[in-house]
């Protein structure tokens, strides 16, 4: 799902509530600001589309609003609306933004929910169903290769002997709920290390865990990064990162339990991210609902993990061995019921649309989930807050793999109206649902 750099035509619905914001950016104006002239613009809103003209003779409900143009000609820009959104002959609100343009607040005529699963065969799209369990079914029922992303080198060397799936990241903090009093078996249990065993793959939202038999160990190789002992977190002593030694790209963790790990053969099991490795059926073709892109992966994420645990507030946390805890940025969930309406068209081909006294825009729905975020390379007051949530889960990646998410935030933060930005100290983005 690719939007456009910048959105000309942006509106967010709220299905729950019936509503949309509409921002319609003054550069679509049939009258822009280029003169000293006053000119009225008029804004007609009908059920499948919205006018905007200099003037109109209808009957229908009119919004005017006065702006500044020195040509004299009239013009229609004709915003036409998706398919699965149907608008009133009214509106509760309209104003004009400064610098932005035109903001409208209108009621949903009527719903079509269709669209809140996109329509993509061979996926798991049930918000309730968890995807780990998606991949895990098709690596028991298939004889699935694992290869790098970015080259395709197959790495590993046999079939799975068990798939099984991983707890929650924050598992350990429950097992004090698991018996009537904290006694020792409560704190051998938070002691232990989840590690595969022989012929294993242990499966998590994000990540796999690998006995060293079942991998090519020759395909990989360790990073230059330096070995790094911690006991926070009762991760274990040592752990370097791993590539793939045809490419070159990051793909997790090799793990051991000694204080030195030299050579891939010595470690004890490997954690290699999703967005780095991909599942491939012997047809040569990826497999059935597995992830595109590190983007799809953290959206998958973030809609399971509201939808089905109640979980909306994550605090993203860098894993590195050599920077282990660091606080990247804390992550708040709106919603995941959401939906996008916005141009077609890049900009610069939504403004070469003008022909003549008239033109025409399409506009397309995509459903999206509202996010709030903030950048925290450090401990402030409001993260010590955080820390103490017991609602608020740990997402810990890599250190390269937390820019990376936080990028593709920005950059869909970039794409939104100004308007829509920022909420308090937060800035918003409004993420793809796939």
């Amino acid at each position: 799902m690719d939007f456009p750099e910048k959105i000309d035509i942006f509106g967010e619905i709220k299905d729950t509530i019936q509503t949309t914001q509409l921002v319609i950016k003054s550069l679509v104006f049939p009258c822009r600001t280029n003169g000293d002239g006053n000119r009225r613009w008029t804004v007609e809103i009908n059920p499948d589309k919205i006018v905007l003209s200099t003037s109109s003779e209808k009957k229908s409900q009119i919004l005017d609003i006065s702006g500044n143009d020195a040509g004299d000609k009239e013009s229609k820009v004709i915003i036409r609306l998706p398919e699965d959104v149907k608008l009133p002959l009214q509106c509760t609100g309209v104003k004009w933004i400064p610098g932005e343009g035109i903001e409208i607040m209108l009621r949903l005529r009527t719903l079509n929910l269709d669209h809140i699963k996109p329509k993509k065969s061979g996926k798991c799209w049930d918000f309730l169903v968890n995807p780990v369990m998606c991949d895990i079914s098709y690596l028991k029922q298939h004889d699935a290769k694992l290869i790098c992303r970015n080259c395709k080198t197959k790495l590993n060397k046999k079939r799975f002997k068990r798939v099984l799936e991983l707890p929650s990241e924050d598992w350990r903090d429950g097992v004090d709920n698991w018996l009537c009093h904290p006694n020792k078996t409560t704190k051998d249990i938070k002691s232990r290390v989840l590690s595969p065993q022989s012929g294993d793959c242990l499966a998590s939202d994000i990540y796999y865990l690998f006995h060293p038999d079942v991998l090519h160990t020759k395909m990989l190789q360790l990073d230059s990064v330096p070995n790094y002992t911690s006991t926070e977190n009762k991760r274990p002593a040592s752990a370097v990162h791993v590539c793939c030694k045809r490419c070159l790209s990051l793909l997790g963790y090799a793990h051991t339990s000694t204080e030195k790990l030299s050579a891939v053969r010595d470690a004890e099991y490997f954690k290699l991210y999703k967005c780095s490795v991909a599942a491939q059926s012997p047809s040569q073709t990826i497999k059935p609902g597995v992830v595109e892109s590190f983007e799809e992966l953290m959206s998958s994420y973030f809609v399971y993990q509201v939808n089905s645990n109640s979980a909306h507030r994550f605090l993203l946390f860098a894993d590195d061995p050599d920077r282990p805890g660091d606080i990247v940025a804390l992550i708040w969930v709106l919603n995941t019921n959401g939906r996008i309406v916005y141009n077609s068209s890049p900009p610069s081909e939504t403004m070469k649309a003008v022909v003549g006294k008239e033109r025409t825009i399409t506009t397309l729905s995509h459903p999206i989930m509202r996010v709030l975020y903030k950048e925290c390379f450090g401990i402030n007051d409001l993260v010590k807050i955080w820390l103490k949530d017991i609602t608020v889960h740990n997402l810990a990646m890599p250190y390269k793999l937390c820019l990376q998410l936080l990028q593709i935030l920005v950059s869909h933060t970039a794409r939104l109206p100004k308007s829509v930005q920022t909420v308090d100290e937060f800035r918003a983005a409004m993420l793809p649902i796939y």
